[in-house]
């Protein structure tokens, strides 16, 4: 075996121009950006809200929070 039949599944990319429409394989492209897109930022929102829980000190109430934590904060 050589690396690239080792690396890459050709069959399954002719069985899906095989079965689907251009059109189709396009649609299929864009809900798996959107779903990827989806993905992004769920996982940007949760990193953000760690790295300001971090540089508040821990605490989450804003309400509390000296002007250096609302810096950081920010």
């Amino acid at each position: 075996m050589n690396e690239t039949t080792e690396k890459t599944n050709l069959s399954r990319a002719a069985f899906l121009v095989q079965q689907k429409s251009l059109p189709d394989l396009v649609g299929d492209l864009r809900k798996a950006q959107a779903w990827l897109l989806i993905a992004a930022i769920a996982a940007f929102l949760a990193s953000s809200f760690f790295v300001v829980k971090y540089f508040a000190g821990g605490e989450m109430t804003p309400e509390t929070w000296t002007s250096e934590q609302w810096l950081n904060a920010f």
